[in-house]
């Protein structure tokens, strides 16, 4: 067990949180047993806990869109972005224009589908596709209605792993 008396030295007078060691010597089953000082984990629970909105780890910004441009006329044109998400848990046996036709047949015009090959020689039951339509779709896209019965529909997540240029 470890003795700890306040040092009265000039050095750790200047530092109030400073103690000296006296003597050291192995501790019994008689000897009291010191508390272990609170680990960083439980302080930041405990700092969390008192304030919810203080978060720890990377926060995500999402970047707010301050205006979309409508002159049509112009000679400089831009580029609406696409409405992108993964479609997953349909039959291994779609294919990609079979997806296409499907969607076109629901109203989607522009309908994209890239089905997704599995990696490290995984092997699936069910087949999963990244499907992207123009903005003007979204509302028929995100209708339950405009999918195949039990088809999981999430947002396609963008990484910028940094191997990409």
């Amino acid at each position: 067990m470890l003795r700890v008396s306040t040092a009265t030295s000039s050095s750790a007078a200047n530092h109030p949180t400073t103690h000296a060691v006296d003597s050291v010597h192995s501790a019994s089953p008689t000897d009291p047993v010191l508390p272990s000082a609170p680990s960083w984990a439980d302080h930041a629970v405990s700092l969390a806990a008192e304030n919810p909105q203080l978060s720890f780890g990377k926060q995500k910004t999402n970047r707010v869109v301050r205006l979309r441009g409508r002159d049509a006329g112009s000679t400089v044109k831009g580029v609406p972005r696409q409405r992108v998400c993964f479609a997953g848990r349909l039959d291994k046996d779609v294919t990609e224009s079979n997806l296409a036709s499907f969607l076109q047949d629901k109203g989607i015009a522009d309908v994209r589908c890239t089905k997704l090959v599995a990696k490290d020689g995984r092997v699936f039951r069910t087949s999963a596709f990244r499907v992207s339509c123009s903005a003007v779709y979204e509302s028929i896209f995100y209708t339950e209605s405009s999918w195949p019965e039990g088809v999981e529909l999430r947002d396609w997540v963008f990484r910028n792993d940094g191997q990409r240029q």
